[in-house]
């Protein structure tokens, strides 16, 4: 499931079909996983990355931001901690993308 080959096709379709919506949610099958296509997508798009969780160009319209929501630890590897928040943090960016 998370072979870099099929990530990088997922990665492409999903770039495609995002393209034609406003906005996506997708679920993977495990953390790394997620990390990976994340990764994959960013080669992509790279304008689509944020390093803040209240991006305010993207309230604007201006850029699409895409987040990686998940749980963790300090023991997960340094390439996982810019995706780790705490459940407030989470709890804040999961009412943010429901406001339509």
């Amino acid at each position: 499931m998370g072979d870099p080959k099929r990530i990088a096709l997922i990665a492409a379709d999903l770039v495609a079909h995002f393209e034609k919506r406003t906005e996506a949610m997708v679920v993977c099958m495990s953390r790394r996983i997620c990390v990976d296509l994340y990764e994959a997508l960013i080669k992509l798009h790279l304008e689509w990355v944020s390093a803040k969780d209240d991006d305010t160009e993207a309230e604007k319209g201006k850029a699409c931001v895409m987040k990686v929501i998940m749980t963790g630890s300090a023991d997960d590897g340094p390439d996982w901690q810019p995706h780790i928040r705490n459940k407030e943090k989470r709890r804040a960016m999961a009412n943010r993308f429901k406001d339509s």
